[in-house]
């Protein structure tokens, strides 16, 4: 009997306003524990995290049952 599966990748930036430059590097590290906490309470798996002091990137792999509106949240 076949199975259905979905795998989804995303790949998600966030910039600060007006670009300005407020995430320091001592900030990083907590900013990134904190955005992969929430995202593996949702059920996604984070697969790479890094920014700089105006943005952030994150690749994850989510759950087919959860809507991209629900996991920006």
């Amino acid at each position: 009997m076949r199975q259905a599966k979905a795998e989804l990748y995303v790949h998600i930036v966030w910039a600060t306003e007006g670009r300005r430059e407020l995430m320091k590097p001592p900030v990083h590290r907590a900013l990134y524990r904190c955005v992969e906490g929430q995202a593996r309470q949702l059920g996604c798996t984070v697969l790479a995290i890094g920014g700089v002091a105006d943005h952030v990137h994150m690749v994850l792999r989510m759950p087919a049952k959860l809507s991209l509106a629900q996991l920006l949240q």
